[in-house]
Formats: C-alpha cells, structure tokens, sequence
C-alpha cells in the first residue's frame, strides 16, 4: 500500500496503479491502523512532524487535542452553570425589592410599628443599663422605679 501510494502521490505515475487500486490497498491497512478490530491507534500527537531529507520540518506538528487531559470536567460545566444561574436569580431579586421601595411598597415590612422613634431609643438605652446592674426587673420600661 505504501509503494503504490508512495508511486501514485510522490512520482505522479498514473499508469501503474488505479485509484481504485491505491484506493483498495490504503483500505486494506485501516485494521493495522486502529479501524474497527485493530491493533492501534493513530493520533496526531503520535505522528509528529513532518521531515525532508536534510532533517528540517516541512510540516509541523498537528495541534490535535484528542489526547489531552485540559478539558473542563463536566461537573465543573454543571457547577458553573448553577452558580451563573444563582447570580442571576439574587439580581433579579434585589431589583425587584429595590423597584418596590422606590414605588413606596417595601417587601420587608417593620414587625413593630414605632411611632415616636426616640422613646424606643430610650427605652432600649434603659434596658441595657439596668441589665449591665442587674436592675431590669426593678425598673419598669417607663424608666419608674
């Protein structure tokens, strides 16, 4: 197969051989080259270069990554994936909490209503007194004794 290759391809002699003939004898090799049930295979990393008689590369290396370990994992794909779509799920969140607020609709509504802010100042600045003295159950929330 190779000299009926080497004759049709490097001599230019179309009369010796067919391409049938060349066509056949390449296919009969697939076997030897992994095809099917064979015994090998051929990748572009083992093949390499390409030299001339004086040694210097007339084609250089494929850059064929069939045999390469850099492919993302698919876990890391799926991973990705859930951590995109998290990212676009708390926007989409805030923005709606942010468009409520401004529209005067909180989604977070106070527990307690406080009506006068400064007397709940001061009761929790009285609170935490008296704890610091043990006192809490003495003094009412008023600030009476």
């Amino acid at each position: 197969a190779a000299e009926k290759l080497y004759r049709r391809v490097w001599k230019l002699d179309f009369s010796t051989d067919s391409y049938t003939d060349v066509k056949e004898a390449l296919e009969s090799t697939y076997k030897n080259l992994g095809a099917g049930t064979g015994v090998g295979l051929v990748t572009c990393a083992g093949v390499g270069e390409m030299y001339d008689e004086g040694q210097a590369v007339v084609i250089p290396g494929c850059s064929d990554s069939s045999g390469s370990k850099d492919k993302f994992p698919a876990w890391g794909i799926a991973l990705l994936f859930i951590f995109a779509f998290s990212v676009v799920v708390v926007v989409m969140l805030i923005t709606v909490m942010y468009r409520k607020e401004r529209a005067g609709n909180p989604v977070f509504q106070p527990l307690i209503e406080i009506t006068n802010p400064l007397h709940y100042v001061q009761q929790r600045s009285l609170r935490e007194k008296t704890a610091k003295k043990g006192m809490a159950d003495i003094i009412d929330l008023d600030g009476k004794v």
